[in-house]
Formats: C-alpha cells, structure tokens, sequence
C-alpha cells in the first residue's frame, strides 16, 4: 500500500468515526420537553443530570456556595446576609429533654437499627426539592419539612441540625456512628454525619423518631412513616384494592369476546395427551383450580377443535406445574382483529413535565376478559382424562393482546392523565394531587368493571417507574 493509499483511507475511517458519533448524539434521549435538552446542572447536552459523567455533580458553585451545580447554570435568588435553608417559624416550650451536643455522642446510639442497613430517600440532593412541604417541631424547634413518600427514614442537612443546636433543641439520644447506609435517587450514597433520636409534633400529633444528618445539602425529608404517624400522609388502601380477595382474578363485566372463526379453515383435532405419569397429579391439581376460578369448563367430546396441551414446571415451584395451550394450529382460523397496539413513541409525546407516577398491574389479564359461549369452542384441549375448553381469553391466542387493549381503552376512556399498553396501566400528573385524582378515577373504574389488580407489581406515586422497558421520571425518559 502506497502512502497516498494509506492517508486516504485514514481519511475515511476518520469521517466514518465523526458519522458515526453524530448519529450516536442524536440518538440520545434527554428530556421529554419541547425545551432545550441540556442537564441543569453543567449546561451541556447528552447526559442526564444523575449521569456520573456530568462535571458538574460535585462542584461547589461560586454564586451559592451549593455542591452539584456550575454558576453559569445556578437559579438561586440573591439573598440578603448569610443564607439560611430552614427558618425557624415560631419557639415553643420544650419537652423535658437532653440538649443536643456540640458533636454527636459516640456512646448513646439509637437502637432499632440494625448492621449495615441501608435504606432510601428521593430528594435529599437538591435544595428545593419538589414536593409538599409543611411545618412540624422538632425538639422545640420549628422548621419546615417536605413530605416525601418515597423516603424511608427522616433526612436533614448539616446546615439545619446546625441550626437546631443554635435554639437548644431537645434530643433524646444521638449517635455519630449511626449503623445504616443512605441512598438517593440514582442509588447514589449519602455520607452520614449522625443521627439523633427526638420529637416531631404537629399542632395536634405527635411521634418519636429518628432523623439523619447528612453531609448533602437539601431540604429536610419527612419519611412515609412518620407523616403518616403525625396524620400528615394519609395511605388511601381503599383506592387501589379493588378485590377483598388476595390474588383473586377478576371477570370484566359488561364485556365479552366474540371470536370471528374462518369456517373454510379445517378443524384440527389432537385427541392424544401423553402427560408423564408423575406429572398427571399436579395437572389434576391445576385443572381443578381453573375450574374452581371459573376460566375454564368441561368441553364436549364433539367439538370439532381440539388441541395439545403443553405441560412445564413453574418457576420456582417444583410442585406445580403451568398448563399451556397450544394454539397454532388454532390461530389459523381465528381472523386476526386490527387494533393497533401503542408504541412508546405514541406515548412518551403525551408525558411531558409530568412528576408523578403511578404503574399498576393486573392478575392474569388475559384470564379476566370472558370470551362468548359461542367462541369457546375453538380452545378446547384434550387432558389424559377428558376435554375442557377455555371460558376466558387465553395466552397464546393470536389476537389475545390486540382484544386485551381495546377493552382497557373501553374501560379507561374519558380520563386524563392515564395510559395503557396491553395490561400495563400508567397513570401521571404534574402535581401530586392531579395524580391522586387520576389515580382515584382508574381505580374506581377498574372496580366497577370487576378488573383486580396484583398489588404486589403495583408501584403507586412514585417518581419514577419503569414503563415498556423504559425509566420514566421529572427528569425525562
């Protein structure tokens, strides 16, 4: 290879390298806004900013003397004399209790906690932090606190426990070597400084509780547990179980499935079922429980489709087993049903500067959408002692999904702020009580449709969710 040849091809591999890293930037998602996308914190596109790689996340900003953010970027007022996060609302009696030391008492520890705990709060990194703030004493002391569900534990800042000290708050035990790791929103640690035990009181509740210092500079976090103790938050268990039942599956009322079956298509019938003999109790097991849970019914040893049942072990419980239908031969016949399914280009456009979220999930879907008498013939199978044929959608129905979506688009339609993908429902708002009132509307819905949902999948206001294998929060997708 000549030198002319040699520099040209390094040419080209050099304009391939730069085509190649443009398509690579474009392709980056940022923000779902119409904004301009670059992170908060350092200015620059292509990278969240909870990205490690942002330059920003641990320097100390020349205007506000805050850690996280470049001056150029920072939106703190100016202030006049010192700056103070936590302002004292009014001075109360204090309680009969020990004053809080200059430094933290090594040998008094708060117990209750166990080696190496860890836990996690959501908006201890950010000054402002979003949410619902109300103003609760603390020792004697009044600040203001934001209520954050998402927390596991009460959080406050070196500047506040700072501040507490200076007005003598009352403390009932404090530990500088608190046995319990924090972490924020990202999985990203917090270092602890201390943790204190004391009272937090509203004007008409009051509790116990354990509070940690840390290093990070943010807004005090009252936990779950404690604005729930002090009436604050109140857990509305009634909005969500829409089944006395635990796992019950659900029969959607008002609704049924009518199959559209090609009769120029030849019946298949597969009358042999060789099930291994260890094997047959635990299909008897389980035939007896779908008909006990009304998704199946004995089939007449006429009907013209018959197909093969395919047994597995269940994962993780050897001692059952999971029955499958097979439908191929089936499908055939079945004329598919043209609902489009939504993508998630179709539904990220419509989730813009929403902040809360909601995901819920449903017990066996498929199995709550009841098909037609006249349908159910076609999802007969043969068992190694009789027929029975499928009384409810099933999995493995080529137009299973497609029929599933359009009766959840017929069961939501009309309220905003919700969106579904086959059995996946996403319910949003931009504040906390437009989500509520979204997430009130959905459950009601779901109930009076008869549709349970599995409690154990369902993540309710949350800041962030993942939704079809996407991460979904105030920053964006």
């Amino acid at each position: 290879m000549t030198l002319e040849e040699t520099l040209n091809e390094g040419r080209a591999l050099e304009t391939i390298e730069k085509v190649r890293q443009e398509l690579h930037r474009a392709a980056v998602v940022n923000k779902v806004s119409a904004s301009k996308q670059e992170c908060f914190r350092c200015g620059n596109e292509g990278h969240f900013a909870s990205s490690e790689l942002c330059p920003a996340k641990n320097t100390k900003c020349r205007k506000c003397g805050l850690v996280g953010h470049f001056w150029r970027c920072c939106n703190t007022k100016a202030k006049h004399g010192k700056q103070q996060k936590v302002q004292q609302v009014a001075q109360e009696p204090p309680e009969p209790e020990e004053e809080a030391d200059d430094v933290y008492d090594s040998d008094d520890t708060v117990s209750n906690v166990d080696q190496q705990e860890v836990r996690y709060v959501f908006a201890a990194s950010t000054e402002d932090a979003a949410g619902e703030k109300v103003v609760c004493c603390i020792g004697g002391v009044k600040i203001k606190w934001v209520v954050d569900s998402g927390a596991g534990v009460n959080v406050m800042d070196n500047a506040t426990w700072t501040y507490l000290k200076q007005r003598n708050v009352k403390v009932i035990s404090q530990t500088k070597e608190p046995r319990t790791t924090l972490k924020a929103y990202g999985n990203n640690s917090l270092k602890v400084l201390g943790q204190f035990r004391a009272s937090i009181a509203t004007k008409t509740h009051e509790t116990i509780a354990d509070v940690f210092v840390v290093e990070e500079d943010g807004a005090s976090l009252l936990s779950k547990t404690t604005a729930t103790e002090l009436q604050i938050l109140k857990i509305n268990t009634d909005m969500w179980s829409v089944s006395p039942a635990e796992n019950a599956i659900g029969k959607i009322t008002g609704i049924e499935v009518h199959l559209q079956i090609d009769p120029l298509v030849k019946p298949v019938q597969i009358t042999k079922c060789h099930i291994p003999i260890p094997l047959q109790e635990k299909v008897e097991r389980e035939i007896d429980l779908l008909l006990a849970q009304d998704i199946i019914e004995v089939a007449p040893i006429d009907s013209p489709w018959i197909s093969r049942l395919v047994v597995s072990p269940k994962a993780g419980d050897p001692s059952a087993v999971r029955l499958c239908v097979d439908m191929r031969a089936a499908n055939k016949a079945i004329v598919p049903q043209h609902f489009p399914l939504p993508t998630f280009e179709d539904i990220v456009p419509h989730l813009r500067d929403y902040k809360w979220f909601s995901k819920i999930d449903l017990i066996k879907a498929f199995h709550q959408a009841v098909l037609a008498p006249d349908s159910r013939y076609i999802t007969t199978f043969a068992t190694h002692h009789g027929y029975y044929r499928y009384k409810r959608l099933l999995f493995g129905m080529n137009i299973a999904s497609e029929v599933f979506q359009s009766i959840m688009e017929r069961v939501l339609k009309g309220i905003s702020g919700v969106k579904v993908f086959i059995d996946d429902i996403l319910v949003f708002g931009s504040t906390k009580q437009q989500h509520d009132a979204a997430l009130k509307a959905v459950m009601h819905r779901l109930t009076s449709h008869g549709i349970t949902v599995n409690p154990k999948k369902c993540f309710l206001g949350k800041s962030e969710v993942t939704f079809m294998g996407h991460v979904l929060s105030a920053d964006g997708v």
